[in-house]
């Protein structure tokens, strides 16, 4: 049996998705090892402070020193001892294990957000990098992401240290030239596509085939980069007012965006994972 040229293109587009949505840890190159001086953000001074309430329509993400090295000792453990491992595996097992007392739901969300973020990101982090004759480590790569990516805010305590962004680029020096660089014309010019897309080498040859034309090419691979939904089936017996009920208890809880699934009746469709544990509608 022949198998369709569109049916192979969905089937390769779906095992993208789980590379860059699950396990991100496929997507990413050999590394060198380790320098044996590696250098932490310390965490004496309290820039930042996390609020332990959930607000479900915060579009900034408040990163903290311990949030970045956390990100950087779970990336390092997985680069240089465990390369096999699904990145959550290590998550999981990190915050169980780890050597700062508690994270609250935010901060587990944040440091997820941080590892999937450097993750989908990764290409064009390390050929920034590159450009500016930088090794590629997993310690330079979060604070790269970190400091490049509006949606992380940090916020000082007013003791004249500054935020977090301040305190890295004074940190590291390397840091001001990549964010000039990242701004300049140079960058954005002569990045390739494939790398622009974040498009592993394997796949970008059939990728090309099954999509000849760029912009196609560019949106199907950009769609891949997307978190995916999250979609919820309501329970009839438990909500009297059926999938319409409940979808008004949940627009009601903040998530203005959640919507009905186009094909299945008793379907909620959310734009992004959020934590139901402490909420009424779970």
């Amino acid at each position: 049996m022949r198998i369709p040229k569109a049916m192979k293109s969905v089937c390769l587009a779906l095992c993208l998705q789980c590379i860059f949505d699950v396990q991100v840890s496929s997507a990413f190159l050999t590394l060198p090892r380790r320098s044996a001086q590696k250098t932490s953000i310390p965490h004496s001074t309290s820039l930042l402070k996390l609020t332990a309430t959930t607000n479900f329509n915060a579009n900034p993400i408040l990163v903290s020193p311990k949030l970045v090295n956390s990100a950087i000792d779970i990336l390092e453990e997985q680069f240089y001892e465990r390369p096999n491992v699904p990145m959550d595996s290590i998550l999981r097992k990190y915050i169980k294990q780890s050597p700062y007392d508690f994270y609250d739901s935010d901060e587990k969300d944040a440091l997820r957000e941080i590892l999937l973020g450097v993750g989908r990101n990764q290409y064009k982090l390390d050929w920034n990098l590159e450009q500016i004759s930088v090794e590629c480590t997993p310690e330079r790569r979060v604070i790269s992401h970190v400091a490049l990516e509006d949606k992380y805010v940090s916020r000082g305590n007013g003791d004249g240290e500054g935020d977090l962004i301040d305190q890295l680029t004074k940190s590291h020096e390397w840091l001001e030239k990549l964010i000039s660089y990242t701004h300049s014309d140079a960058s954005n010019d002569s990045m390739e596509l494939q790398t622009r897309l974040e498009c592993p080498t394997w796949a970008w040859k059939g990728l090309q085939e099954a999509f000849p034309a760029e912009d196609d090419l560019t949106n199907q691979l950009n769609a891949l980069l997307q978190p995916a939904p999250l979609d919820l089936r309501v329970n009839t017996l438990k909500c009297s007012g059926g999938r319409d009920g409940a979808l008004q208890i949940i627009q009601n809880s903040g998530l203005r965006n959640a919507k009905a699934t186009p094909l299945s009746p008793l379907g909620i469709r959310l734009d992004k994972r959020v934590p139901w544990g402490p909420s009424l509608v779970y």
